[in-house]
């Protein structure tokens, strides 16, 4: 496997403050992520605070910020990979999910999705913007329209950055014909009654032109408590040129800086031709990270897995159980946490994956970890790799609300 270029995105200059106890949120605020993350968070002035009218409601946005076009949508989804025939054609936007440099054809993202997980007196659920693999997408804008066709809601308006859009959806959409039929949750969606307004920011001057910020606000609008609530940014990466077609996605290595709690995707090798880097090359990384929140965080966690129809590939890491923390079983699954219960446990469950590249040389007779299974330098040298970077825990009263700053 030859060196890969890593670049990581300027939000590693944008803030070094760590994420701790913050007072609640019950109404939208905008900022300038130039100023500390205390001063964004501890701020009650809103005279910045302008509705802004929009130029086109739609049903998604592509941020472009001169370096990168980055798309998300009113589904809670990033990217156009889980995206429905809906989307197409590009009406408004370019053809992007996260390409970078605009323009380039080079993609680092197939598409990821937003989850959020609680528990609701005795049930434990988990709403999410898409699941990755089971055909499951239980976050939808408040207007619909007929054949499951989410309405236009997506809108931009005035704030510190140089371009804004909010989009606003909930998980209350019950309709299996629309949401999907979940074989792991009886093929019901209980919802968590949560409205989502999550917000896209971009600058086209440096370093900020280097990544997007999110800023997320999450509010209980329901008649329950809503306790051990934890987030999910899950991503589906694939890094490649879009020339290669099916071919590009297979080849992607996970990683993760612990220290700065930043997860990462890159191409294996670069995707060299005859030994030299070109235009067509995947030399930069997709990466992401929790800015700060509005609740005491405990910690973030990083998980990612290599999904599979047969159980028996399906794998990513796992810790041994032990008396105090016992084994969870997937229902066969290694890798891939099927259903509310597992995607929950999974958030919940404090951990750090090793790198996607340590599955080689992780010992068989390693006391923390299972082993990699036999075919573990098929994974460690790249695969179709998904991962999931969590946050929590969380409690949300009825009409109360939570804010999440993240940036990819």
């Amino acid at each position: 496997m030859k060196n890969t270029f890593v670049v990581l995105s300027a939000f590693l200059l944008i803030t070094t403050a760590s994420i701790s106890s913050r007072p609640l949120f019950d109404k939208e605020q905008y900022y300038d992520p130039t100023q500390s993350v205390k001063t964004i968070l501890t701020s009650n002035d809103l005279t910045s605070w302008q509705s802004g009218a929009p130029i086109q409601l739609t049903r998604l946005a592509v941020q472009q910020t001169g370096l990168v076009n980055a798309m998300f949508n009113n589904n809670g989804q990033f990217g156009f990979g889980f995206s429905s025939a809906y989307d197409y054609p590009y009406t408004y936007w370019p053809a992007a999910s996260y390409e970078t440099p605009s323009g380039s054809g080079i993609e680092y993202l197939f598409a990821g999705s937003i989850w959020i997980g609680g528990v609701v007196g005795d049930d434990t659920l988990v709403s999410i913007g898409a699941d990755g693999w089971q055909y499951v997408q239980e976050m939808w804008p408040s207007e619909m329209k007929d054949n499951c066709m989410p309405g236009n809601s997506i809108m931009t308006f005035s704030s510190p950055a140089d371009y804004s859009f909010r989009a606003e959806f909930y998980d209350t959409l019950t309709d299996p014909d629309c949401i999907g039929d979940d074989p792991f949750d009886d093929g019901f969606h209980t919802p968590l009654n949560l409205r989502i307004v999550n917000r896209s920011h971009a600058w086209f001057a440096a370093p900020y032109q280097e990544t997007i910020i999110y800023d997320m606000v999450i509010t209980n609008i329901g008649d329950e408590h809503v306790e051990q609530g934890y987030i999910g940014l899950f991503y589906d990466c694939d890094a490649y040129h879009t020339s290669l077609g099916m071919e590009g996605y297979q080849d992607d290595i996970t990683g993760h800086s612990r220290d700065e709690g930043i997860a990462y995707v890159i191409d294996n090798d670069g995707d060299p031709d005859g030994g030299t880097f070109t235009a067509l090359s995947p030399l930069k990384t997709f990466a992401c990270k929790y800015l700060a929140t509005s609740f005491s965080a405990t910690d973030t966690s990083y998980n990612w897995w290599l999904p599979n129809g047969n159980p028996i590939h399906d794998f990513g890491p796992r810790k041994k159980g032990t008396p105090e923390d016992p084994f969870r079983d997937f229902g066969g699954f290694l890798g891939t946490p099927e259903g509310d219960e597992n995607k929950h446990y999974i958030m919940r469950h404090q951990e750090w994956d090793y790198n996607q590249c340590e599955a080689l040389v992780a010992p068989i007779d390693d006391t923390t970890w299972l082993p990699a299974y036999a075919n573990a330098y098929d994974f460690a040298d790249g695969y179709d790799t998904r991962f999931l970077l969590s946050i929590g825990p969380f409690d949300l009263m009825p009409d109360s609300s939570i804010r999440v700053l993240y940036t990819n």
